[in-house]
């Protein structure tokens, strides 16, 4: 992480948050960092200054926190006070958070994924339902369009149906360019980009960058 080799990790209690913390730890050793302490955040994050006061002390270089966006907020609000000179990461729950975000906020960094159209069809979700729209509802849209078209071409035949989907290739696509899986139902290739919050808005830190996987055997 632009040349951090001491981290810390703070997760709150749940599947998701727990297995973002599990991949960053893995994968930053496999980059030859180190994660020097993991901490775990209470919901309500009241024991938010306590547990930047133990990362401080631990004299690390950047803080990974894939916590959501209130609890982000805070604990960035607490590092801030703690004048704790580490870089704040956290997951793509920021890209949709809109005028939920605040001051405190300011300077953190999160990977978001590169989408076609979000901006377009946030708007349009909140013109026809008055509806803030979120990043998982952008890939709930696609994911409904792509069973539909697979239903279609296939049946309700759990075998035909199981199998269309392991070889899908789906160009129709709202938010990515192409939908295609491999052997472990994760997309082939994926665009993420890294962003840093600035006067509220996330802007581009570090351009998109591609991650590919072997496409599924035919």
């Amino acid at each position: 992480i632009l040349k951090k080799k001491k981290a810390a990790l703070v997760t709150i209690k749940g599947e998701t948050s727990e297995t973002l913390g599990e991949i960053f730890s893995a994968r930053f050793k496999e980059l030859g960092g180190t994660v020097t302490m993991t901490q775990t955040l209470d919901v309500e994050g009241k024991e938010a200054k306590a547990v930047v006061g133990k990362i401080k002390s631990a004299r690390v270089e950047a803080i990974y926190a894939p916590i959501g966006v209130s609890l982000g907020q805070m604990l960035s609000q607490k590092i801030s006070e703690a004048k704790l000179n580490a870089l704040l990461f956290s997951n793509s729950q920021w890209e949709s958070a809109g005028a939920a975000v605040t001051k405190e906020a300011e300077g953190l960094f999160y990977i978001a994924p590169k989408l076609n159209n979000w901006e377009e069809f946030r708007q349009k979700v909140e013109e026809t339902t008055g509806k803030q729209a979120t990043i998982a509802s952008f890939f709930v849209y696609d994911g409904l369009k792509l069973l539909a078209e697979t239903l279609r071409q296939s049946g309700t035949d759990k075998k035909s149906l199981r199998n269309a989907l392991a070889t899908v290739y789906f160009d129709k696509s709202t938010a990515l360019p192409v939908i295609e899986f491999n052997e472990l139902r994760e997309l082939r290739e994926a665009l993420f980009a890294l962003k840093q919050i600035r006067q509220g808005k996330g802007e581009i830190f570090l351009p998109a960058a591609t991650t590919s996987t072997p496409a599924v055997s035919q």
